[in-house]
């Protein structure tokens, strides 16, 4: 399976969201994944306008589903360094109002949750 593939299935996992009713999923159910590809060190997720017309809004909101994507990604492939996420293939302001999304991200370890 190429990497594009394996990316797909991340992302589709993470729109059907959690497998048990104690978590929340971090992206709206009606989420529509258009295309993934790869170029250089980045990796480019690019959604329907489904996931701005449903996303809740709010900055935590915003921020979860944005690192939910580029946490996951980067730490399923550590080769890649950064991932920006298109919307209907292009760069979009924001999800929801808050987080500027025009940028790739890099990866952010802080807004984990860890469970001890």
């Amino acid at each position: 399976r190429n990497i594009n593939d394996q990316i797909r299935k991340i992302i589709q996992e993470l729109i059907k969201g959690p497998q048990t009713s104690s978590f929340l999923s971090t992206l709206p159910p009606q989420t529509k994944l258009r295309a993934v590809y790869t170029r250089e060190d980045v990796i480019y997720v690019d959604f329907s306008s489904s996931l701005i017309e449903n996303h809740p809004g709010g900055t935590s909101a915003e921020l979860v589903s944005i690192y939910s994507i580029v946490n996951t990604l980067l730490e399923n492939f550590p080769s890649y360094s950064r991932v920006q996420i298109l919307i209907e293939g292009k760069p979009h302001s924001t999800l929801a109002g808050h987080i500027d999304i025009r940028q790739p991200f890099r990866k952010n370890t802080k807004i984990i949750k860890t469970t001890e």
